[in-house]
């Protein structure tokens, strides 16, 4: 059975603790049955692709740890920690610098996603430590520390940043959370940051989206 969910990322709120620029991961008790869980830090696609990185899965090999990450023309990061288990799975990013092929940038101290499975329900949410974009004429635009599920933020020039991003898939047996998914040069090039994934066949409906302008 092949796993890797592409552009999937969620955070489980309490799950991560992001402070002084150190980020830490810590588990939730749950009461489930093991399950396929899975997390991983980075990917693109389109105009640039870059695989999915330090992929952590259970069952497999977790947690996977980098001191860096790069996406040339894209991405710098600092260290990541991926980790998943039997009942969760989480994502932690730090140092963050993306850039819109070369225009507009987007940083962030630190970003987490996780989910957690806890009596038979799949949960997630995401943590953004210290995000902005650049925004227009020198006026940055501050991201939430804690947005709700599915908020967007629109800026010009074609850029469209999804926070808290949260779908299931394999007939809605599967929660993916993505704690950003930006979409760029009108869908030509996509980012993702922090994606996870928990199996579990009994999930809470996908929330409504929550649209903001910038």
């Amino acid at each position: 059975m092949k796993h890797t969910w592409k552009g999937a990322v969620g955070a489980t709120a309490g799950v991560l603790a992001i402070t002084g620029g150190l980020v830490a991961g810590a588990i939730l008790p749950a009461s489930a049955a093991p399950a396929f869980n899975e997390a991983y830090a980075t990917q693109a696609f389109g105009i640039i692709n870059s695989a999915p990185t330090a992929v952590a899965q259970f069952p497999g090999s977790s947690p996977e740890t980098l001191p860096f990450s790069v996406i040339p023309g894209l991405l710098i990061t600092g260290p990541i920690q991926d980790q998943a288990d039997g009942v969760s799975a989480s994502s932690v990013i730090t140092g963050v610098l993306a850039t819109k092929l070369g225009k507009m940038d987007l940083t962030a101290l630190g970003v987490g996603a996780g989910c957690s499975l806890g009596d038979g329900v799949a949960s997630g949410g995401t943590e953004i430590i210290g995000g902005k974009i650049a925004g227009i004429h020198g006026r940055p635009i501050m991201l939430p520390v804690d947005p709700p599920p599915n908020t967007q933020i629109r800026v010009p020039d074609g850029l469209v940043l999804t926070l808290n991003r949260q779908f299931t898939i394999d007939n809605g047996t599967v929660l993916i959370v993505q704690a950003i998914h930006a979409s760029m040069l009108g869908g030509a090039e996509t980012l993702i940051l922090g994606a996870v994934g928990c199996n579990n066949s009994n999930l809470t409906p996908t929330p409504t989206p929550t649209n903001t302008n910038g």
